[in-house]
C-alpha cells in the first residue's frame, strides 16, 4: 500500500504519451476543432501549468488568450476568455472560486437558450 501511495498519479504514462502527441499536432488537426459551439475558456492568470513561461501568450490577458486559441476553435461560432486574477491551475479549488463559478453562471445564461 505504501507503494501505491507513494506512486499515485491521476494520468497514466499511455495518457501522458496520447496527450504529447496530440499536442504536436497542428491547430486544425486538433479535437478542438471539431467543436462547433459557442465556447468559455477560463484560464488562472498564474496557472503554473498552461500559462506561467509555458504558452505563447499572456494569461492575464483575456485578449491575449484569445488571439492563441482561436486558431484551436476555429468552427465555433463564438470564442468567449475569462481569466481569473491570483489564481493557479485548480480553478475549483481556488479561493478564487466563486469568481470563476460567476464567470461560468453569467455566460451559460447569456450564451445558451432556456
Amino acid at each position: 500500500m505504501a507503494i501505491d501511495e507513494a506512486t499515485k498519479s491521476t494520468l497514466t504514462t499511455p495518457g501522458l504519451d496520447g496527450l504529447v502527441g496530440m499536442l504536436a499536432e497542428p491547430a486544425a488537426q486538433q479535437p478542438s476543432s471539431q467543436v462547433n459551439v459557442p465556447v468559455l475558456i477560463v484560464a488562472g492568470a498564474v496557472d503554473n501549468v498552461f500559462c506561467v513561461d509555458v504558452t505563447e501568450y499572456n494569461c492575464t490577458s483575456p485578449a491575449s488568450v484569445r488571439a492563441y486559441e482561436s486558431q484551436f476553435y476555429a468552427a465555433a461560432p463564438s470564442l468567449t476568455v475569462v481569466t481569473i486574477p491570483e489564481t493557479g491551475h485548480d480553478l475549483a479549488l481556488s479561493t478564487t472560486a466563486p469568481l470563476t463559478d460567476v464567470a461560468m453562471l453569467a455566460w451559460s445564461a447569456a450564451t445558451i437558450a432556456p
